[in-house]
């Protein structure tokens, strides 16, 4: 059962009984106060941070005291046994409480059969665990490192702060080994000292005990570390941009095209070094087998300062040493397309790049300091760095034979940076030969159908053209305007010719040009003006019998006794006719091309061998040799002559040919069908 403090009796009345149970009172005892019964707290079961304060955390503490020899002593709080003992042959007894108690303030007594306590124990129960303490932290004039919270410190005299309970006992483990402890003050915060003799690391770890003797250690482990601080005044030697970094055109210019180039030194081994750019920190190595190497970050192209510090693991650093100056510079022009200067290019303009010569003669423009590599069909044939104030360069190339080259410039500025012109295409042709022009095309006369030789009318829509006038070996081409028609190859006396694609009718503006085989050709003949007609012209009318030959019965009968026959009929203009007696040509003539109608008569005298029958037909053909169908049939009769009355008259003159123009012909229908 559970305790409470009550207030201490100072006479008890027992009843023992041979079990040795205490029972209700069966008689009154009057107990001696003596000092030769004491009790207290057996030193094991006083767990205050003094073994005598009496304090405990014990819920069932075991009690100690005195009492004479063999005597049977009972230890009470509120008259409420806890446990009893027999006092041993030291006058001294032990027990163990049999009831645990609860947390508070208790008196104890003893007593024995005759006596009891003179002086009852004041003992105090705090069974709780305390409140764990705070992490172990560095007193600021203990932490040297970059941050307040970092535990890392050159200093070997260490302030050990946090916070706890008030009255508590504070000790401070290092590597499991209290190093410092103290009592917790009123304001709960608690400071301590103490000093090292090594550098390195330390675990620490806070062990808080109350009043009561309740343990509590801080959450967490907390790591402290003791290094070396920088040797004073000692620097790292001046930082230098490594030749793997510096792509100038000298390794030593310190000119970079690198972003994050390395930087490199020497130093003291175990020790960290520092770069510094532009007077801040950027980068922090190592030093290994007495060299660093470091690469900080540079953003913009421009001058930098680099120089470098020893920096020590809590963060301090040393003195920096003289500064480097590396230059970076990451963009670059492209170059100037490369040109073929005017006195190379001879080809038909100077901006052509058309040139017959093989002494090519390029020239160009870039940076300031830039290194020039000129290439042709992607060899390198020139090299030159300009000077600080250069920007051209000039470079006289041979070319081998004919053909194309393809010239393009790679700069190189002083960082290294490469840039490639767009590309020049120069083309170094043959010098054309002079080839003479040829005569004005010729039409053969199989295909000049036309009614004169050199009328280059013809019906012949794939005519054939020749010339004399040609060079051996040449090719001598033919052109209807601007479309070529055939072509020949120039025998050795000179010859050519050729026969045209089909032409449709119509009116061409003929030429010709020589060629020789290098590709080279002449200017262009002189122009003749050819015309095509292959449609045959409408047939002329039928022949009519003048009515002046005309003496028969009728004047339209076409039967008479003269055998001087005058004939007439209409045909197209510029036409030629051919008039046929029975078949067999009596007459033909080239009628004019009037200006007006569209057509002309012509007239014809033809004189009959004797009397008979006679069919007369004509036959037109146009300009171009189209022949039309024949004309109908004019059937004319001579009659026999009955003889005369003898008359004498004067002899009529012979009939000439009459041609006249008329404005319509009037063709048969009969014809026209």
């Amino acid at each position: 059962m559970n305790i409470k403090p009550l207030t201490i009796c100072t006479v008890l009345f027992i009843s023992i009984f041979s079990f040795g149970q205490y029972s209700s009172v069966d008689a009154q005892v009057v107990l001696l106060e003596s000092d030769l019964v004491t009790v207290g707290l057996d030193a094991a079961s006083d767990t205050g941070l003094k073994n005598n304060d009496g304090v405990t955390n014990l819920v069932r503490p075991t009690f100690r005291g005195k009492a004479p020899f063999g005597a049977r002593v009972t230890v009470k709080i509120n008259n409420s046994p806890l446990c009893r003992a027999t006092a041993v042959s030291n006058s001294t007894y032990s027990c163990k409480s049999e009831i645990e108690l609860l947390e508070g303030k208790y008196t104890v007594l003893a007593e024995t059969a005759k006596y009891y306590t003179k002086n009852p124990a004041s003992i105090t129960l705090d069974a709780k665990n305390t409140t764990p303490p705070t992490n172990p932290t560095l007193g600021s004039i203990s932490d040297t490192g970059s941050s307040a919270t970092d535990m890392i410190t050159i200093s070997k005299m260490l302030q050990i702060k946090g916070f706890g309970e008030a009255g508590a006992r504070i000790d401070i483990l290092a590597n499991g080994i209290s190093v410092c402890n103290l009592i917790i003050p009123v304001s709960n915060s608690y400071q301590c000292t103490y000093y090292v003799t090594k550098t390195g690391v330390y675990k620490l770890r806070a062990l808080e005990t109350d009043l009561a003797g309740n343990k509590a250690t801080s959450l967490q482990e907390v790591t402290l570390t003791i290094v070396e601080p920088i040797p004073n005044g000692a620097t790292p030697t001046i930082p230098d941009l490594s030749s793997g970094s510096d792509s100038g055109v000298s390794n030593e210019d310190n000119i970079t095209n690198n972003k994050t180039p390395s930087i490199t030194g020497t130093g003291t081994n175990g020790l960290k070094v520092q770069v510094v750019v532009d007077g801040k920190a950027t980068c922090t190595n190592l030093i290994i087998d007495s060299t660093y190497s470091c690469s900080p970050i540079l953003s913009v192209d421009k001058k930098y300062t680099v120089s470098a510090r020893y920096i020590a693991e809590d963060g301090s650093v040393g003195a920096q040493t003289l500064p480097l100056e590396v230059v970076l510079k990451t963009l670059k022009s492209i170059p100037a397309i490369p040109d073929l200067v005017d006195e190379s290019d001879d080809g038909m303009s100077t901006t052509d790049n058309i040139t017959y010569s093989k002494s090519l003669i390029v020239n160009g423009t870039a940076d300031m300091g830039d290194s020039v590599n000129l290439m042709i069909n992607e060899n390198s044939v020139y090299t030159t760095v300009l000077g600080p104030d250069e920007t051209k360069w000039t470079f006289t190339y041979t070319a081998s034979d004919l053909g194309e080259y393809n010239a393009v410039v790679e700069t190189t500025d002083v960082a290294g940076n490469k840039a490639v012109s767009l590309p020049l295409s120069i083309s170094v042709v043959r010098k054309p030969e002079f080839v003479p022009t040829v005569p004005e095309p010729n039409i053969v006369d199989a295909s000049d159908t036309g009614a004169f030789a050199t009328d280059n009318t013809t019906s012949d829509s794939t005519p054939t053209f020749s010339g004399v006038a040609g060079i051996s070996g040449n090719m001598v081409s033919f052109y209807a305007d601007s479309n070529k028609l055939c072509e020949s190859v120039v025998t050795s006396e000179g010859a050519y010719e050729c026969t045209s694609t089909v032409l449709l009718d119509g009116s061409y503006s003929v030429s010709a040009i020589q060629t020789n085989p290098f590709g080279d050709r002449s200017d262009m003949s002189p122009v003749i003006t050819m015309t095509i007609d292959t449609l045959n012209p409408t047939p002329a009318s039928l022949p009519d019998l003048l009515t002046s030959s005309d003496d028969g019965a009728s004047g339209t009968d076409n039967s008479t006794t003269l055998t001087s026959l005058r004939l007439m009929g209409y045909a197209e203009k510029n036409s030629k006719i051919s008039l046929l007696v029975n078949n067999v040509e009596v007459y033909s003539a080239q009628l004019p091309n009037t200006s007006g109608g569209n057509g002309v008569s012509w007239r014809y005298t033809y004189d009959a061998p004797s009397e008979g029958v006679y069919t007369i037909k004509v036959v037109e053909t146009d300009l171009a040799g189209n022949a039309a169908r024949a004309s109908q049939t004019l059937t004319v009769t001579v009659l026999p002559v009955e003889p005369p009355i003898e008359v004498v008259d004067a002899p009529e003159p012979a009939i000439q040919p009459i041609v006249e123009t008329v404005d319509t012909v009037v063709a048969d229908p009969v014809a026209n069908q």
